[in-house]
């Protein structure tokens, strides 16, 4: 499957008892998501 840097944002996770820090997910996927869309050129 092929994906690019929005289907990274656009990622929705499930929320649970003792999940992880929702902030957390959502900073660390802006930084995953801008650092592929650099590296695939969709600048």
């Amino acid at each position: 499957m092929r994906f690019n840097h929005l289907d990274i944002l656009e990622q929705c996770f499930r929320n649970k008892l003792c999940g992880y820090n929702k902030e957390d997910v959502d900073t660390f996927l802006h930084l995953v998501a801008d650092d592929f869309k650099e590296m695939t050129g969709e600048l």
